[in-house]
C-alpha cells in the first residue's frame, strides 16, 4: 500500500510539474513577438518570395512597395477590429460585411501579384500559399 500511494504521489508532482513548465512556456512566446514596422515586414516577405521564386529586381522592387501597402493595410484593419470586438453586438452584426471585405481585398492583392510574377512564377506561388493557408486552419483547428 506505501508503495502505491508514492508512486500516485511521484506520478501527481511530475504531471503538475510539466503543466507549469508548459505555461511557463507560452508566456515567453508571448513576449518574444515583437511588433515589426510595414517596410519590416515588406522586406521580408518580398525576400521570401524571392528565394522561392527567383525573382528579378523589378519584380523585387514592385513586391515590397505592393507589400508595404499590404501590411499597412492589415495594420489599420487590425486595430479596427480590435475596437469592433470591444461591442460583441457590433461585431456580430458586421461580421459578414467583415469577412466580405477581406475576401475582396485578397483577390486585388492576387490579381496585383498576377501581374507583376511570370505565369510559371505565379503557379508556384499559389500553391505554395494555398499550402500555407492549410497549415495555418489545422493549427487554428489543433489550438483549442
Amino acid at each position: 500500500m506505501k508503495k502505491v500511494s508514492l508512486i500516485l504521489i511521484l506520478m501527481l508532482s511530475i504531471s503538475a510539474f510539466a503543466q507549469d513548465r508548459k505555461q511557463e512556456r507560452k508566456q515567453d512566446h508571448k513576449m518574444d513577438k515583437v511588433e515589426m514596422s510595414a517596410d519590416e515586414m515588406a522586406t521580408l516577405r518580398t525576400k521570401k518570395m524571392a528565394l522561392k521564386l527567383d525573382l528579378t529586381e523589378e519584380q523585387q522592387a514592385r513586391l515590397k512597395t505592393l507589400f508595404t501597402e499590404e501590411a499597412t493595410y492589415q495594420k489599420t484593419m487590425k486595430a479596427q477590429h480590435r475596437e469592433l470586438r470591444k461591442d460583441t453586438a457590433t461585431w456580430n452584426q458586421n461580421r459578414f460585411a467583415i469577412k466580405n471585405a477581406r475576401l475582396d481585398h485578397q483577390k486585388e492583392m492576387q490579381e496585383k501579384i498576377r501581374t507583376i510574377l511570370t505565369p510559371e512564377q505565379f503557379e508556384t506561388w499559389k500553391a505554395s500559399a494555398d499550402r500555407s493557408g492549410k497549415k495555418m486552419k489545422m493549427k487554428q483547428k489543433n489550438k483549442y
